[in-house]
């Protein structure tokens, strides 16, 4: 099954809410684009206890561009996770001693666990992790509306049979899906062709008229 699905990459709560506000009725959950400022050049915002507040009824799936995803992870206020579908972290962040332990404490909370790259994971074994998700980056991760690297497509190849979803992130728009669909990806995180848009959520709609 093809899966259109929003990515939040924002500065602010403002933002934040009104994009997710724009893609509500379109979505079951949205990837929020989580960075630090170190281990990429950006920094965005996100505060689930501040969005507590005003239950929205969506989940959120956390993409971790941080050095210290297993921090961050300890540290998530445990109350909040039932709002939480799932957490990917890069695999450049995760020594390869860090990935059990990763893995392990993302299903101890009860939620998906998946695994990002922006290289190549050809002879990187994690089919015995059991992941929910392997997310392709189509662009070197932290901002978005740049255009998909040229290998992205051997990339995706380099990650089918590793999880049970392939994930592409990064210079999609409604064409070029096509080709990451053709060699096995089935769910793709759009962030500047969706919102930079007047109507967000018809281009989602699109979307999924048109690959779902």
């Amino acid at each position: 099954m093809i899966e259109i699905i929003p990515a939040l990459l924002v500065h602010d709560q403002q933002t934040f809410e009104h994009r997710l506000k724009q893609v509500l009725p379109v979505s079951k959950f949205v990837q929020v684009d989580i960075t630090d400022g170190t281990f990429v050049k950006n920094h965005t915002w996100f505060n689930t206890v501040d969005l507590i507040e005003e239950d929205y009824n969506i989940k959120y799936w956390l993409h971790l561009m941080i050095d210290d995803p297993l921090g961050y992870i300890v540290n998530f206020p445990k109350a909040e996770i039932r709002h939480i579908e799932g957490i990917t972290a890069h695999i450049e962040s995760l020594n390869k001693d860090k990935l059990d332990v990763y893995v392990d404490l993302v299903k101890s909370l009860g939620v998906r666990v998946g695994v990002a790259s922006d290289v190549t994971l050809e002879g990187i074994n994690l089919e015995e992790y059991q992941l929910d998700e392997v997310l392709v980056l189509g662009v070197k991760p932290g901002f978005s509306g740049k255009a998909t690297l040229s290998d992205t497509k051997d990339r995706v190849l380099s990650a089918i049979l590793k999880a049970k979803t392939i994930a592409v992130d990064g210079g999609l728009d409604s064409n070029n899906i096509k080709e990451f669909i053709e060699v096995g990806a089935t769910r793709f995180y759009l962030s500047s062709f969706i919102f930079d848009n007047e109507n967000p959520q018809k281009v989602v709609e699109d979307l999924k008229n048109k690959y779902v």
